[in-house]
């Protein structure tokens, strides 16, 4: 049986609710050996939930079998490559202090796909993102020269504003009520997800096609939809954070595609959140069946579902809102979910998918922030 907190009891790691209006949930960031078991017990229940599912082989078994073993091998061993640094640098007084920092953004990272990213297949593809950017500081560290005043003041201030951002997505994620009657608004006006993107797009003045701007021009069209739509409300007050100003502060560090994941993740969470999520998930549940589907027979059979009307029926929606989830949780996977993310997000959903040889399943993830909230209470 699990442990029952007292009513009194808080968890060590939880962040105060913000001051935005309706009802606020906790933020919990757990460190180091807390956060291994919420990876073991995520990596469990996914294991567990293999089993409903009807392979066509061995082989193919394995093969998500070895994704689940993968991101959890990846926590740790990021964890590890962080703790190392730290002892190397723990007798110097200049770099200790930034390895502790860069341990810390880590873990922070590691908490934010743990618990918010719900779709293993998608969350192997966030991790790479994550051990790119973080060998990319460790790059920099090591050229790093203690005396170099200016370049220690600076790296420092980078590492704070990336760790303030990291924090930032894990709370507007969760800010939802903040947005709804943004998101209201595009349901009741019928508007797609391209027409969102390519709408604040020329309203920031740039030209062409969306998948043809560069990685920071496009976290900026996603950041004035998130801007627009309430999100921010009380982030910005919170324990002076100062989360990285998209479009006047170029990102570095090889951060852009992990910027990407997340900001790509709270833009559609804002969009679908007013939509019948329930009844989007039950269609493609059904259409699915246990077997792995092409992705192509699953969107023909929601589109000509009764169930679906206006947006919902289209194939972005139901790709996104099954490979991203948001309010009912992600609940397809597939090897190649993270092409399909990136098709989705970094063309804003104007790109055709590849939906003719994509093999899918249809799958329940674990709560990640439920059980961090187990760990963290217990």
């Amino acid at each position: 049986m699990e442990p029952v907190a007292s009513p009194e009891a808080q968890p060590a790691l939880a962040l105060e609710p913000l001051s935005a209006p309706g009802p606020q949930p906790l933020v919990i960031f757990l460190e180091d050996e807390k956060l291994r078991l919420l990876a073991e017990m995520v990596r469990r229940h996914e294991a567990n939930n293999l089993h409903y599912l009807d392979f066509d082989s061995l082989g193919e078994r394995l093969r998500y079998i070895r994704i689940i073993n993968g991101n959890l091998a990846t926590v740790h061993t990021l964890l590890d490559e962080c703790k190392a640094a730290v002892a190397a640098h723990s007798n110097d007084a200049v770099l200790g202090p930034i390895a502790a920092s860069i341990l810390s953004y880590a873990e922070h990272c590691l908490n934010n796909a743990l618990q918010i990213i719900r779709n293993y297949t998608l969350r192997k593809d966030f991790l790479e993102s994550v051990e790119e950017h973080l060998e990319d500081l460790f790059k920099r560290l090591g050229e790093l020269s203690p005396s170099d005043a200016a370049a220690v003041a600076e790296f420092t201030q980078d590492i704070k504003q990336y760790d303030d951002t990291v924090v930032s997505f894990m709370w507007l994620n969760m800010n939802t009520a903040a947005s709804i009657a943004f998101s209201q608004h595009l349901r009741l006006l019928e508007i797609t997800f391209e027409d969102l993107v390519r709408s604040r797009q020329r309203r920031l003045g740039f030209t062409g096609r969306f998948e043809d701007l560069d990685i920071d021009q496009k976290l900026q069209v996603y950041y004035v939809i998130i801007e627009e739509s309430g999100r921010l409300k009380g982030v910005e007050n919170y324990r002076s954070l100062q989360p990285l100003p998209f479009g006047s502060k170029k990102s570095k560090y090889k951060s852009g595609g992990m910027f990407l994941f997340n900001v790509g993740q709270i833009v559609w969470d804002i969009y679908q959140r007013d939509q019948p999520m329930e009844t989007v998930r039950d269609v493609v549940v059904s259409a699915a069946e246990k077997k792995g589907k092409k992705l192509g027979t699953i969107l023909g059979k929601a589109a000509a579902s009764a169930a679906l009307k206006g947006v919902t029926k289209s194939a972005i929606f139901v790709t996104a809102a099954g490979v991203v989830g948001g309010l009912v949780g992600a609940f397809i996977v597939g090897a190649a979910v993270g092409l399909l993310f990136g098709l989705i997000f970094r063309t804003g959903g104007q790109a055709p998918l590849p939906t003719d040889n994509m093999i899918v399943y249809v799958a329940e993830m674990p709560d990640g922030r439920a059980f961090a909230r187990r760990i963290a209470y217990s």
